[in-house]
């Protein structure tokens, strides 16, 4: 009004929204003066039209020249324009720590409140201090700690030595024990009892998992159809894929030699022609069929001379070399894997059915008994945290309960490090949590640097992911 200006200023914040969920006021993004008609003025759409049409008139070059006189001082910039699309003229006024920069600054400092607020720890520990927060919903103590290695140690041997003296009661057990003891003591069918149990402690609902063992011994499917003989085929298939890189890798190097050429390049061939004939039938064929393949695979063909005999030259030397390897590694493919036929496979496994299941009995047997042990003295480890987590968010049905769909919706994001080193039981937890179609699931790994198979960590949980999910779209 001192500058005769027919109106009046008026300074607006530009803001982005109000408070947001998190309580944090939004980041101021620029100021705006504004030359706005007072009640006197002529029609306020009419005159901001004209200002429209006339951004250098003398007003407004006049009020720019002044509040910049006014506030340059203090390192403000003001620059004439229009502001988020208003029909009103008027003037943006750049403030440092505003604009975007500021707003750069602002997003970074609440993302530095917000890191403070963040669930940040291992999986044991959250395991930890969610059962502690839920104790109520399962039949623990309150106040639980954390079992030393040394009293783990303990009820270990003592729940092993109480539960063996119980087994040692079933025929079957006893069978079992007989297979594997042939000595003094039981220590072996003791460690085959714990080995299963400790693997079973990293898969999700480790009861389900042990009954799911026990029919796959009592099925009646061939051996081609089942978990261990495809197990077998796939190692057998890797096996005879190295064979053909050593047969192929050997034709290269015969063929650089004329002598060598003549000597090794057919017979080379002609192995390979049978390696393919193996593949063939362990895509194709049923069971017997491979061990037929193979008998034919291990029909080598003598080589041809070659002058001054093979030692004397180089290419035919390497690549002789190169065909003994594949040799032996055909060789223990027999001995190793395909030792007999589907017949002799069946009938071991009806003979093998009913003591596999007095072992899973026995295990099944010691998970409680040690359970109840570690409660009474109120103690529980970390697997034990796991299971109770799990147990606290899927029902045995995998269904989400009704507390996991609320702890779950309270994650924007769910970041796994270190995924390399999960297992199974730590995966079903992840996804748990995560949103219901794992939209806000993140993993980061290197199966290469994979350490912790010892703590049951299990690297095929990482490369499963690997094959079965899509690239992220770049």
């Amino acid at each position: 009004g001192k500058q005769g200006f027919p109106g009046a200023l008026r300074l607006l914040a530009v803001c982005r929204g109000s408070l947001d969920d998190a309580g944090f006021a939004p980041p101021i993004i620029g100021l705006m003066i504004i030359i706005q008609a007072d009640a006197k003025g002529s029609n306020p759409k009419q005159q901001c039209c004209q200002q429209r049409c006339n951004q250098n008139c003398q007003h407004s070059s006049a009020l720019t020249q002044g509040l910049q006189q006014l506030l340059g001082a203090h390192g403000v910039h003001i620059r004439r324009g229009h502001l988020l699309g208003r029909p009103e003229p008027g003037f943006q006024v750049c403030v440092p720590g505003f604009g975007a920069v500021g707003l750069r600054l602002a997003a970074q400092r609440r993302q530095q409140l917000l890191l403070q607020r963040a669930s940040i720890g291992t999986v044991d520990a959250f395991c930890l201090h969610f059962v502690q927060q839920n104790f109520s919903a399962l039949d623990v103590p309150p106040d639980f700690t954390i079992a030393d290695d040394a009293t783990l140690v303990r009820l270990q041997q003592e729940t092993l030595s109480t539960v063996l003296e119980q087994a040692y009661t079933d025929p079957d057990f006893c069978a079992f024990a007989d297979l594997y003891d042939r000595g003094r003591t039981d220590d072996t069918t003791g460690r085959a009892v714990q080995e299963l149990y400790h693997f079973t402690q990293a898969l999700p609902h480790p009861a389900q998992a042990l009954q799911r063992f026990v029919e796959m011994w009592q099925s009646d499917a061939p051996p081609e159809k089942t978990q261990w003989g495809q197990a077998v085929l796939r190692e057998t298939s890797a096996r005879i894929k190295g064979v053909l890189r050593l047969l192929r890798t050997a034709q290269k190097i015969a063929a650089k030699d004329p002598a060598a050429d003549k000597a090794l390049t057919a017979v080379l061939m002609d192995d390979e022609d049978r390696m393919l004939l193996v593949l063939d039938r362990l895509d194709h064929g049923a069971w017997d069929t491979v061990p037929e393949a193979l008998d034919n695979a291990d029909n080598w063909r003598r080589a041809g001379r070659v002058p001054g005999g093979i030692a004397s030259n180089i290419a035919a030397m390497s690549a002789n070399m190169l065909r003994d390897r594949a040799k032996k590694h055909i060789a223990t493919l027999r001995t190793d894997f395909l030792l007999c036929p589907a017949a002799d496979y069946q009938a071991d496994r009806r003979r093998a059915a009913p003591l596999v299941a007095a072992l899973v009995r026995a295990v099944e047997q010691y998970r409680r008994t040690l359970l109840e042990a570690k409660l009474a003295e109120k103690v529980l480890d970390y697997a034990d945290l796991e299971h109770m987590t799990l147990e606290l968010l899927l029902t045995p049905e995998h269904e989400r309960t009704s507390l996991c769909r609320t702890v779950s919706a309270r994650y924007s994001a769910v970041l796994v490090d270190e995924y390399q080193d999960t297992n199974a039981l730590q995966d079903a937890i992840y996804f748990a949590l995560a949103a219901p179609d794992a939209s806000n699931l993140f993993f980061v790994g290197d199966i290469k640097q994979s350490i912790y198979r010892f703590r049951q960590a299990d690297p095929s949980v990482f490369v499963g992911k690997q094959t079965a999910w899509q690239p992220y779209p770049a």
